[in-house]
């Protein structure tokens, strides 16, 4: 399905964990190429795995499934996005307190998953909340 890779830091230190996902199961890769599609075209795989090597976003693996999340200030708040879920449900549910954990540890004060599947809301854990729909026009 896919492998990790492991970087930056040793286990003792405090910074931040960067492990970037390789996708190397060519029908998960269709997929995850799909959905970037379908969510703008705003990136492309290797758009993503430069932006975690960077700090920019993060990454959390449970088992075959990668989610990226990325850290939004705004004026009265911080935000940990999760930006795209590749994988399956039950393995992204089970990954949700890695994500929560990391949430706390930087002072966000909520987290948003921008880009979900219609279907996610039949599994969304107690606590999320609808706060409106992204709409878009291409110029």
């Amino acid at each position: 399905m896919a492998s990790k890779r492991r970087g930056f830091g040793d286990d003792n230190d405090d910074k931040i964990k960067r492990i970037v996902m390789r996708i190397i199961d060519p029908v998960m890769e269709k997929k995850f190429n799909r959905m970037l599609r379908q969510c703008g075209g705003l990136y492309e795989i290797s758009d993503i795995e430069q932006l975690i090597n960077e700090g920019k976003m993060q990454s959390f693996v449970q088992g075959a499934t990668w989610i990226v999340t990325q850290i939004n200030e705004f004026p009265r708040r911080k935000v940990l996005e999760i930006v795209f879920v590749v994988g399956t449900m039950a393995e992204a549910i089970q990954a949700l307190p890695q994500v929560y954990t990391f949430a706390d540890k930087i002072g966000a004060t909520l987290i948003m998953a921008s880009n979900a599947r219609d279907g996610w809301w039949t599994y969304a854990q107690p606590g999320w909340k609808k706060l409106g729909s992204i709409y878009a026009k291409e110029i």
